[in-house]
Parts: C-alpha cells; structure tokens; sequence
C-alpha cells in the first residue's frame, strides 16, 4: 500500500471517528474533542489538496500554461496562507514569466514566515539568491558602464520585491556613492539598517557603507562653490562645451555659478543641438562659436534669435541647407561684430543657398573669410592690403576670384 492510500485511509478513520464521537457526545469537554479531531482531519485533507495544486502548477509552468500555473499557486497562497509551499510555485512560475518583482515579493513572503527547519526554506532562499546574484551583477554592470537611471531602477525594483532584503539598499546606496551623491547614499543605507534584520550578513555591510558614505561627505569639498568667480575664470575656460554641460547638471546652485562665469563660454563648440536652449542665458558671453548640425532648424533658430550680440567668429557645419532668406537675416544680426566666417556645407545648390559675394557684402566687417562646398572650392580669402601665397584678396567689399565654379567636394579640407 502506497503512502497516499495511508494518508486517505487514515483521514477517512479521522471523519468517521469525529461524526461518532459527535454522536455520542453529551457534555461541552467531549465535544471540544469532537472540534480538535476534525481540525486534524480538515488539516490533513489541506495537505493533501495543497500537494495536488502544487503538481498541477508545477506541469502548467513546465507547458507554459502560465496563468492556469499561477492560478493554482494563488489557490494554494489562499488555503495555506502559513505555508511556504504556496509562495515558493508562485515565485517560480512569476520567475518563469521573467517578472522579477513579482518572484521576488513571493520568495520574500515566503522566507518571512518560514523557520530554518522547514525543509522548503532552503529552497525558497536558494531560488531567491539566484535571481538577486543576476540582477546585482546587471546592476553594477550598468553602473560601471555610466547607465546610472537603468541600475537604480533595477535597485528599486529589488527594494519593492523584497523591502526586508538589504540587497536593494545596498546596490541603489553604493550606486548614488559612486555618483558622489552621498546624502541619498546615505538614506538608501539607513532604511535599509531600518527594514533588514540584524542577524542578516549583510546588515553588517549597510553600516560600513553608511559610515563610509559619511565620512566622505563631512571631508568633501565643493571647488565651484567655494572658489571666486575671478579663480573660476581662469579654470572653466579649460573645460570643453561638453564638460560644461555635464557640470551644470550637477546641481542648481552649480548651474548658476557656471552659467553666470563669462570666460567658461566665450569659445562654445556645440555639437548637439540640446544646447541651443541654455544660448539665451550664455550668448553675451559667446565670441567664438563653432557648430555642427545635420538639421538646418538648430542652425536657424541659432542665428535667428538675436542671442549672440558679441559673437566675433563663426564656425558653421552643415549636412543640410537652412531656408536662404532666414540664414541672410540671421546673418545680418551678427554683422556688427562678426569678423571671421567659416562655413562647410555638404549639400547646396546655388538657387538656394547665398554665395560668398552676397554674404561678404551683408557683413562689411569679416576679415577672414573660409567657405567650402559642393558649387566652392574651398575659398581662403584673408582682408589685406597685398596677396600673400595662394591666398585671394580683396579691396573693401569687391572680391577677386570668388565666382562660383561647379566642383567635386573636397574630402579632406581645413577649415582653419
């Protein structure tokens, strides 16, 4: 005889004891017993249909039957609310399905009502370690790689899976460190010392790192905060239009200081047209100005919106042609200090786009003139009282040798 046709006779002998000793029974004492046997009875059968419901699950996730296996799993969470097996199917049909928020939140259910002596605790606690091992080795190879948002996500959602594991706190704590973040360092530790248990080994670990986080903000020092704007001056300038950009990202206060520092943007290289917003703020500072866009909308709403009032060379590159009446109008704001010019223009027609002769006579004051495209070889003119080289020159705005020719474009040509 098998063991299920033990247990089914034996809860059979369970029923029929209690309906008999229900019978029979005539005091309160007698039929307390009556209560306690089929408690036994009812508790035994619930095994058996939990282990039932925990096969059938098992075969649904195997055939990909996800939610005939998570129905079953929720059966079992719901009968057996004390019992780890029901949070253990669920998590490993949620891990199948990839929800790593989910599996977590089980297996942490799971492992918060079970004792080290139930024989499913170190299975539940196998499984739950093995999806944490792969997400804190995705975590910090985001991080490592400067994917910052993506591994603090990913640390959020260990945190919300599974708010009793120190894990989450430790992974989104040691990130905002390695951003030099430590204030948020520092309350992603603490509520992790908060919610853990002292007896994990890892809490350990939080206290470290909230001590370490710490000490590095009492001895971090603020060099833009703290340094003179006529020091600031002399540091900035050093610093490329990216570099810039990043730092004012920084903070509020960074940004400000920055923005307000003349000489950190008198040369601006703008190579993404996300900097064309913050020009309203640093075009009185800007007097050399090289940019590059494959868009000609940047390029206009640059010279159109009267933010460069100080602006003495201009460096343009261009895959496509601006609208000829908008680039001549925007060319004429600058003409008072514009006095060096140098544009590539990979696409033009002639129709379309002014030649060299109409844009010198709009801006009477350029000493210096580069302009290379596919009607222009590339044209060096320099304003000066004699030829020198190769070099054309000309007499006030008359140019020499600036007719349009039709020619191959140059494939390697300084512009400078």
């Amino acid at each position: 005889m098998t063991d299920e046709s033990r247990l089914d006779q034996q809860i059979l002998k369970m029923l029929e004891k209690s309906i008999r000793t229900c019978d029979e029974a005539t005091s309160a004492t007698e039929f307390e017993h009556v209560v306690s046997d089929a408690s036994d009875a009812i508790e035994q059968y619930n095994l058996r249909i939990l282990d039932l419901l925990d096969v059938r699950s098992r075969a649904n996730c195997e055939m990909g039957n996800y939610d005939d296996a998570l129905k079953d799993a929720l059966d079992m969470m719901e009968r057996a609310p004390q019992s780890i097996k029901g949070y253990h199917r669920a998590g490993r049909v949620y891990a199948a399905q990839k929800e790593v928020k989910e599996a977590l939140e089980c297996y942490a259910k799971g492992l918060a009502i079970a004792t080290d002596r139930d024989r499913m605790y170190d299975i539940i606690q196998l499984a739950f370690d093995s999806i944490s091992d792969g997400m804190e080795q995705t975590v910090f190879a985001w991080a490592n790689a400067g994917e910052f948002r993506k591994a603090l996500r990913l640390s959020e959602r260990m945190v919300d899976g599974a708010p009793t594991s120190p894990r989450g706190y430790l992974w989104a704590g040691t990130i905002y460190m390695m951003r030099g973040m430590m204030g948020k360092a520092i309350t992603y530790f603490q509520r992790g010392m908060d919610n853990a248990s002292r007896f994990d080994h890892l809490y350990i670990k939080l206290k470290q790192k909230r001590l370490e986080a710490e000490r590095r903000r009492d001895a971090r020092m603020d060099v833009i905060l703290l340094l003179p704007y006529d020091i600031l001056s002399c540091v900035l300038p050093y610093l490329s239009t990216l570099d810039l950009m990043v730092c004012i990202e920084v903070s509020s206060l960074w940004r400000e200081r920055i923005l307000r520092c003349p000489e950190a943007w008198s040369c601006v290289d703008i190579t993404d047209e996300s900097v064309v917003p913050i020009l309203g703020t640093i075009g009185p500072y800007v007097q050399q100005l090289q940019a590059r866009f494959r868009s000609s909308h940047g390029l206009t709403a640059l010279i159109l919106g009267g933010v460069l009032p100080n602006i003495r060379k201009l460096e343009l590159v261009m895959v496509d042609v601006p609208d000829r009446k908008e680039f001549m109008k925007g060319l004429a704001r600058l003409r008072n200090t514009l006095d060096e010019v140098i544009l590539s223009m990979i696409h033009v027609e002639h129709t379309h786009f002014p030649s060299p002769t109409e844009m010198l006579a709009i801006c009477p004051n350029i000493k210096r003139f580069v302009y290379a495209s596919n009607l222009y070889p590339a044209l060096v003119l320099q304003k000066s009282s004699r030829s020198s080289g190769a070099r054309r020159t000309w007499s006030g705005s008359s140019w020499t040798d600036a007719r349009p020719r039709r020619c191959v474009w140059p494939r390697r040509t300084a512009l400078c």
